[in-house]
């Protein structure tokens, strides 16, 4: 439930957080219903409180929930394989579902379980019949003995393969590092069932069911993938450089949007030289900045996929949002600048990259706060560069005296 609730507050949510969170939330429900029903003194005591968790949101239609996940995150356009393998997958989960409703008996059994009266060996029968799925016709023959576990099984190759080309495609470290981590969770989800299966038909009937152990496992790896960030605090720090001229008049809790990255550059060296604390963020080497402008102690970070500190990969929205927000916090009257909103807006798509800077002009309204975006005239779209026109102020022009 913590985790929910956190990924329900992240900022800068992408198209595959939502299939995350249903996933989530139907992974939660199973396990703490598997719980539950090993709690249980019998098995036909079992059968009453696990019913109808099988069909409804067991692994069934969880394999493709996390496979619906892991599409999102791996692609922005799902191909026609991809639906249609998605498709078969929430299908099967139907059919399964249908299945029961017909029989619920073909389904009666129950792996090992601990009860108050001690351990319970499985496979139990819910009856005094006893049967199992290798001894009784399904009501739809490809339900047979192992067979739905090949749904399972297919429902894990895709993802780990999709994930493996996109960690072959991608450059960013952080997604490589995301990537690592998603794939040990769909491994646990998979493990998670294999386990299930030797539990009731394999070596390991003895052994009590640990699914819920291993689903639980897989959505906090999962969820740690996701919210793995670049987040680096920044002390704010006064620039240590000679003052400049003033030339600039910006008003306090505005955001600016200049046409050329020079006057950006230039009042804010102006502001950050004559008192204020400053942030910049930009595609350009820091060190050519700080040559440049005359900046010496002011923080710089770097847009780029490099491993430094200071540097932040453009494909972290939420690092970069948290590492900016953070300085605004700690600064007496913050002003920062965002440099690269064209790359920005490449990698990421424009919607979460407005999204990002609304919320930094939020937070720095309370704190005085300056933010500066220079933007390249005809690098956006007509729309995106109408809504980002509607958003911030024009940068005035330097006064000559």
């Amino acid at each position: 439930m913590a985790i929910i609730a956190y990924v329900a507050r992240m900022p800068n949510k992408k198209n595959y957080y939502l299939p995350f969170m249903v996933y989530a939330i139907v992974a939660a429900a199973f396990a703490l219903i598997l719980v539950y029903e090993n709690a249980a003194s019998t098995a036909l005591q079992a059968a009453s409180r696990q019913w109808p968790t099988n069909s409804l949101i067991g692994p069934t239609l969880m394999f493709p929930l996390a496979y619906n996940f892991i599409l999102n995150f791996t692609t922005t356009k799902m191909s026609v394989f991809q639906k249609c393998t998605l498709a078969a997958g929430y299908a099967y989960w139907f059919i399964f579902g249908a299945a029961y409703v017909i029989d619920p008996s073909y389904f009666g059994y129950t792996v090992g379980h601990f009860t108050d009266t001690g351990y319970t060996p499985g496979p139990q029968p819910y009856s005094t019949a006893w049967w199992t799925v290798f001894q009784k016709t399904p009501p739809i023959p490809f339900l047979a003995g192992h067979q739905f576990f090949y749904d399972y099984l297919a429902l894990t190759i895709l993802p780990l393969y999709y994930l493996f080309r996109y960690y072959r495609s991608t450059e960013s470290p952080l997604v490589k590092s995301q990537i690592r981590y998603l794939s040990v969770g769909v491994f646990f989800d998979w493990f998670g069932i294999v386990w299930l299966g030797f539990a009731i038909f394999g070596p390991l009937r003895s052994f009590p069911n640990l699914q819920p152990i291993f689903q639980t496992i897989t959505v906090i790896v999962l969820f740690a993938g996701l919210t793995k960030h670049g987040f680096k605090r920044v002390t704010p720090t006064l620039e240590t450089a000679a003052p400049l001229p003033q030339t600039y008049t910006l008003e306090d809790g505005r955001s600016y949007l200049a046409r050329d990255s020079e006057s950006s550059f230039d009042a804010f060296a102006e502001l950050v030289r004559n008192g204020r604390e400053g942030l910049c963020v930009t595609r350009k080497f820091p060190d050519d900045v700080r040559r440049t402008y005359g900046l010496e102690s002011t923080p710089i970070r770097w847009l780029a996929e490099e491993r430094r500190d200071d540097a932040i990969s453009a494909t972290d929205l939420l690092g970069l949002s948290l590492t900016v927000k953070d300085f605004m916090n700690k600064a007496k009257k913050p002003v920062v600048m965002i440099q690269g909103l064209e790359y920005l807006t490449r990698v990421n798509g424009f919607d979460p990259v407005i999204r990002l800077l609304d919320g930094l002009h939020e937070a720095a309204g309370p704190k005085n706060g300056i933010l500066l975006i220079p933007v390249t005239p005809n690098t956006l779209e007509p729309k995106e560069d109408a809504l980002l026109v509607a958003e911030t102020v024009p940068q005035p022009a330097p006064s000559r005296k």
